[in-house]
């Protein structure tokens, strides 16, 4: 089906909208594309509603292609992965585990009324985070529109909106989502009308961006990217601003909410968690771990990192304590759990999403916040005792217990003194003075950059940054204005190897994508540009991307991947946590 709108005298950029498509067996197949154009001029309201237009004329009379992408150029192969867009969902959908009730019962000391959600528990836990939101909003909102008319949120920024099943305006990462209202109430329309017809609007493609839609439990959120940027990151963008969401409220209270109330704002549930959800997609655009759904350890020695774990877990035994976790800026020195209780990789995200997200964390007093972690259980509340040690070292200890803030307290106290005196200090010290590799030290011609993932243990490993990525020193808070023609110099030098990082960061996704594409199994590839060389391999064990000088030949690509893969393999223990103690 294709639908082509003129006038007298220009034909417009291309609109490909994707939805689902059900064969009579209920088994979801290739995504349908629909064509159409728009003149350039259009406003931003005006262009919503031409493709709501369009897809009202065209969804009753889809047919089943499976034949999208017959193009080869570097845009169209990120189309094979979009029939990925099912199994993404269902291998990274919430868990409603139980495990919080589970552990509750199993504690005898507990009083059954822990097991209720309280309606204000979430709210109260934004205390910290409320405090200082007004100075930190305009920080971390790097844009703002005043109304839905204004283009600013059109260039080339990931844009993500939340809105309700009801259209009702939660979330947009730029600009009042007051201001957008008119915006959110078109991609509200646009979903329910595919839904009426019994099928689910997924994506929407033009020749420059692409809008990605997903519904979750009376929710729907919106991303709006660049073509360029991979469709399957933009799922687990959207995922961690969903999982953010019901880290604060639980899936319980949003589910309860809306059904008693189809209207409700979820805005006045969410106070002060505007900072959250948009120093979640901060972290998802800008680390590797979210992409590879991985966490990064410090590096130590075995016997250190031994010996730091033997400390915690002789002291936290305390009984409903789930998790006692040591971390050094985002990376974990050390972590001890409950037997047959595990973490995931996004857990912890959001866990330190929620830490990083506010500095009154860094006073020298414990904190003690309720936290829900969607793949942990997404309806119950841990409850967190957030402790530092001094300005990159933290300790937290995750129970099911509202009423161990103190006894917590008490043990974080015994391990941070065990750190400070045991061996003479020395275990602090080596976690203090931990070094990622250097690319110097490996001792491999031509190798820029490297990520390392352990599959079988959810870990990664990734080089510091070298020439031409490297920042001779940290950004100055101080405003470029008023500042010397030398200092200014090197401000926008660092600015250009922030957009080269980004750029290494954008080509692991895309080659992350199609290693992981369903469509088109690959094992290994690799992308040559006019300054850089890109490659991906996956196996059952690991997933390695690096970046290498580009006027290399596919012989040396292969001998440096061997070294590069026999020198981490040689440093397994000193990178990653291959066992975790139990309580």
């Amino acid at each position: 089906m294709l639908l082509r709108l003129f006038t007298s005298d220009t034909q417009y950029p291309d609109i490909q909208i994707h939805y689902g498509t059900l064969s009579d067996g209920g088994v979801r197949q290739n995504l349908q594309v629909i064509d159409f154009i728009r003149h350039p001029s259009q406003s931003v309201s005006n262009y919503w509603s031409i493709i709501f237009v369009a897809v009202h004329i065209c969804v009753p009379s889809y047919t089943m292609d499976k034949n999208i992408c017959s193009s080869k150029s570097e845009v169209d192969m990120l189309c094979n992965a979009e029939s990925d867009v099912d199994s993404f969902i269902d291998n990274n959908a919430i868990m409603t585990t139980g495990a919080v009730a589970r552990i509750l019962k199993e504690s005898e000391s507990m009083k059954s009324t822990q097991l209720q959600v309280d309606e204000n528990v979430a709210q109260s836990s934004r205390s910290l985070l409320s405090e200082d939101s007004s100075s930190s909003k305009s920080s971390i909102k790097a844009a703002t529109c005043s109304t839905s008319e204004d283009p600013c949120w059109t260039n080339d920024l990931l844009h993500i909106f939340v809105l309700s099943e009801a259209g009702k305006p939660i979330y947009s990462r730029y600009g009042n989502e007051s201001d957008l209202s008119s915006i959110m109430s078109v991609m509200q329309a646009l979903v329910s009308f595919v839904a009426n017809s019994g099928d689910e609007l997924q994506l929407i493609n033009t020749t420059d961006k692409k809008f990605l839609f997903v519904c979750r439990s009376h929710l729907i959120l919106v991303a709006f990217s660049p073509i360029s940027e991979p469709t399957s990151h933009l799922l687990i963008c959207l995922e961690y601003v969903y999982n953010q969401i019901i880290s604060s409220l639980t899936l319980q209270r949003v589910e309860k909410q809306f059904t008693r109330h189809a209207n409700l704002d979820l805005r006045k549930l969410l106070v002060g968690d505007n900072r959250l959800l948009s120093s979640i997609i901060n972290r998802v655009e800008e680390t590797f771990g979210v992409f590879l759904n991985a966490i990064s350890c410090t590096p130590l020695s075995e016997n250190n990192r031994a010996a730091i774990s033997q400390i915690i877990c002789q002291n936290a035994k305390l009984r409903g304590l789930v998790f006692g976790i040591l971390f050094h800026k985002d990376d974990i020195v050390s972590i001890v759990r409950m037997k047959d209780q595990h973490l995931s990789p996004s857990d912890i995200h959001v866990l330190l999403n929620l830490i990083g997200s506010s500095q009154s964390f860094k006073s020298a007093q414990s904190h003690w916040l309720p936290i829900c972690l969607p793949k942990f259980d997404a309806n119950g509340f841990l409850y967190a005792s957030v402790t530092y040690l001094n300005d990159t070292t933290f300790m937290v200890l995750l129970t099911v217990d509202s009423e161990k803030f103190y006894p917590l307290k008490s043990i974080t106290e015994k391990v941070f003194t065990l750190l400070n005196t045991t061996n003479n200090g020395n275990h602090l010290s080596a976690i203090m003075s931990s070094k990622f590799p250097q690319i110097s030290d490996i001792g491999i011609k031509n190798l820029r950059h490297f990520v390392y993932k352990s599959i079988p243990i959810g870990q990664y490993i990734a080089s510091e940054w070298t020439v031409p990525y490297a920042i001779a020193y940290e950004l100055s808070k101080e405003s470029p204005v008023g500042m010397d023609p030398e200092r200014k110099t090197k401000l926008l030098n660092d600015n250009v190897v922030n957009k080269l990082r980004h750029n290494v960061l954008l080509s692991y996704k895309r080659l992350h994508m199609r290693l992981h594409s369903s469509a088109i199994p690959t094992r290994f590839i690799y992308k040559v540009t006019s300054t850089e060389l890109f490659f991906g391999w996956k196996t059952d064990n690991f997933e390695l991307y690096a970046t290498l000088e580009p006027l290399i030949t596919i012989t040396e690509l292969g001998e440096i991947r061997k070294q590069l893969l026999k020198w981490i393999e040689s440093k397994k223990t000193q990178f990653f946590i291959l066992s975790s103690p139990t309580f």
